[in-house]
């Protein structure tokens, strides 16, 4: 297996709230490799864009506690470095496309506006450089008359276009490591399709990784090379997607996988995961998914489980087959 861009180890974070401290992430280890598209899958609440706000250090620092580690990024970890340091590496060498683009973008300023600025300090070239490689952004994320769209508001553009804008504007400085934070949560299935085919061919042009993080699996199942599946702030499942999809070893992801709609299927009543989340306000020694599990035993209230070999790059944290 060739050496991971992005390295997670024994990370632990934490928010302070009114109610006390609250438990969002805690990971045993979770990697991603060069040039390939890792889905990061699991309910909401399960720990999955803190994990990329943490390795962009976009947390908020007076609420929010980071511990453990480290997060190593090409060989050096990025909890050590200093804001000065971090602003150099976000958008350069790692970029996010967030969720939803409406709220990205400033409905106050064109899209040329945020789009030139960010080429011209990370580039380090002058405004009208910035702007014939804005053009050029767009282009590569096959937007019709750049010219037109960088001179138009958000509100002008349909809500395909704004998020290729917010890809174009991700990928504009050609980075390593790209977070996808469900980017096509808010399309129909038609533009949705375009937007997953044009993310994994910009991955083969600027020889990127991705992590795409999403809850849907029919998404993952089309577009990842690897799954990871988080429950609770915790890796539990890690392998080859034909791998989680055919072969889960966790109870949670076969019953996420049971879950699914199945085209020709007629059923009375879609399989559900009784309970939800938990909130995590304490340290605990057992599984966090136990209490839903319908194959607990003792053993899952007194033992935390840790990623365990099932097969070649596959790994889960329980014993018991889904």
């Amino acid at each position: 297996m060739p050496e991971a861009i992005l390295e997670i180890r024994d990370l632990k974070v934490s928010f302070r709230t009114f109610s006390g401290r609250v438990q969002a992430v805690d990971i045993q280890s979770l990697a991603v490799l060069p040039q390939e598209i890792l889905g990061l899958v699991g309910e909401t609440g399960s720990g999955k864009s803190v994990t990329a706000s943490t390795v962009l250090r976009l947390l908020p620092e007076r609420k929010a506690i980071v511990e453990g580690g480290p997060v190593l990024f090409k060989g050096q970890d990025l909890l050590a470095k200093t804001e000065a340091e971090m602003r150099k590496i976000r958008g350069r060498e790692i970029a996010m496309i967030f969720q939803d683009p409406m709220s990205s973008l400033n409905p106050v300023f064109t899209v040329g506006e945020p789009l030139t600025r960010i080429i011209a300090i990370h580039q380090g070239v002058s405004l009208k450089e910035a702007r014939e490689r804005a053009l050029a952004a767009l282009g590569r994320v096959r937007l019709p008359n750049p010219d037109k769209i960088l001179g138009s508001y958000p509100h002008e553009l349909s809500g395909g276009m704004r998020q290729r804008v917010m890809i174009g504007m991700a990928l504009s400085s050609n980075p390593d490591l790209l977070f996808a934070d469900e980017p096509t949560t808010a399309l129909d299935v038609t533009i949705q399709a375009q937007i997953l085919r044009l993310i994994d061919d910009l991955r083969h042009e600027i020889k990127a990784s991705i992590v795409f993080i999403t809850h849907n699996l029919g998404v993952i199942a089309k577009v990842s090379d690897r799954v990871a599946v988080m429950y609770a702030g915790n890796v539990i499942e890690v392998g080859p997607t034909r791998d989680i999809f055919h072969r889960p070893a966790h109870p949670y992801t076969g019953l996420l996988l049971k879950a699914i709609p199945r085209l020709g299927e007629t059923r009375d009543k879609l399989p559900v995961i009784e309970g939800a989340v938990p909130v995590i306000r304490r340290p605990e020694t057992g599984c966090y998914f136990h209490p839903r599990c319908p194959r607990r035993d003792d053993a899952c209230r007194e033992a935390r489980p840790v990623l365990a070999p099932i097969g070649p790059g596959h790994y889960a944290a329980c014993g018991k087959p889904a």
